[in-house]
């Protein structure tokens, strides 16, 4: 719109010019038969025939005639020559706007353009169709079923001296298998999953340890939330 608009101020119509050319005929037309009657009016006054206050009348007839080629000739100019140079300049300016406006809202386009982080299955929308969000706050929930692991709560007296490498046996109810995982993280809990003392004396509070699993290969159907029960890889035959 600003383009065509700018456009449309750098040139004239052609029926508009044709217009002033018709209007400058008309005028040196008007001009040509006030020279005409100015020279006859003269000439009779010289032979006493036309009086003083006719051949005045004639001249400024004469002067109209000629201001109004002149005015005809400037409309002629002006529509010849379009807009002036400081609205050829504001069309200008506003076809620069426009098209940072488009500028703008095409990166705004690119934002819309979301990506994960990360591959895998979508379990989780927070945001519905429509709705505005602000910056940094989650869409979905995504879940990489490629690198699944096992948590579990264990309390201190029954890690027996568990560590980072060792092996378990892990069962899956769900899956009706064992799985062959190994440990990788072992880590204390806060205090609020510690196991309090029952009694005043000869006992004391135990802590939780969060240990972590990772199957040794991939397991088709394994999902997160699915319950899991361990057992020391050493414990197998008995």
């Amino acid at each position: 719109m600003a383009q065509r608009n700018e456009t449309a101020i750098g040139a004239t119509r052609p029926e508009i010019i044709r217009a002033r050319e018709a209007e400058l005929a008309a005028a040196e037309a008007d001009l040509q038969l006030a020279q005409e009657a100015a020279t006859r009016d003269q000439a009779l006054e010289q032979r006493g025939v036309r009086s003083q206050a006719v051949i005045e009348q004639s001249a400024r007839n004469l002067a109209a005639a000629e201001r109004k080629v002149e005015a005809a000739q400037a409309q002629l100019d002006l529509a010849r020559g379009g807009a002036s140079p400081e609205e050829r300049a504001v069309a200008a300016a506003q076809v620069d706007q426009a098209r940072a406006a488009i500028g703008q809202a095409e990166a705004n386009i690119d934002e819309l353009n979301v990506t994960a982080p990360q591959g895998g299955q979508v379990t989780g929308r927070m945001v519905e169709l429509g709705e505005n969000v602000g910056a940094g706050a989650p869409l979905f929930t995504i879940v990489d079923l490629d690198g699944t692991w096992f948590t579990f709560n264990i309390r201190e007296n029954l890690l027996g001296g568990l560590k980072v490498g060792d092996r378990l046996r892990v069962q899956v109810p769900a899956l009706d298998a064992e799985i062959d995982a190994a440990v990788t993280l072992i880590n204390a809990q806060g205090d609020f999953a510690s196991w309090r003392a029952t009694r005043a004396t000869g006992d004391f509070d135990l802590r939780s340890f969060e240990v972590r699993a990772a199957p040794a290969t991939p397991v088709p159907g394994l999902r997160p939330g699915m319950s899991a029960l361990i057992r020391p890889a050493e414990a197998e035959g008995e």
